[in-house]
């Protein structure tokens, strides 16, 4: 009975065959390399903590439900834009949970900040508003 053997020369379709440049696959795995842009190798990189969605956020986004319901008492915000806010505080609230279910990294942790500081400065400018 016949045995099979492979060829011993690769057939012309096969993907690892040499380019007339020599180079073959680990040439193309290097040009790969160096063709991707910066940003998509850094996000390889990205490090992740294992934390919480950490007590900074959560304390930032309780301190701006403490403060809408202050404002509301206080008659500096309507009963809608208390609603508007605390439903912006809740968002903020629900991603950082989210992302913190496979640990947070660096720039989800940049990106909760920054919106929790943004709700914060605008229920502090509304709540400086004057009322009609």
């Amino acid at each position: 009975m016949p045995t099979f053997r492979p060829a011993l020369t690769p057939s012309p379709a096969s993907p690892f065959r040499r380019s007339p440049a020599g180079n073959g696959m680990a040439g193309s795995v290097a040009l790969l390399l160096i063709a991707l842009p910066a940003p998509v190798l850094a996000q390889a990189w990205t490090t992740i903590s294992s934390a919480p969605a950490g007590p900074s956020v959560e304390r930032q986004v309780g301190r701006i439900r403490d403060d809408v319901r202050d404002g509301r008492k206080a008659g500096q915000l309507s009963r809608r834009e208390a609603r508007d806010l605390r439903r912006k505080a809740d968002g903020i609230g629900l991603r950082a949970g989210m992302y913190a279910q496979n640990g947070l990294s660096d720039s989800e942790r940049s990106f909760l900040e920054s919106n929790a500081a943004a709700l914060r400065s605008e229920v502090v400018g509304k709540r400086s508003q004057e009322r009609r």
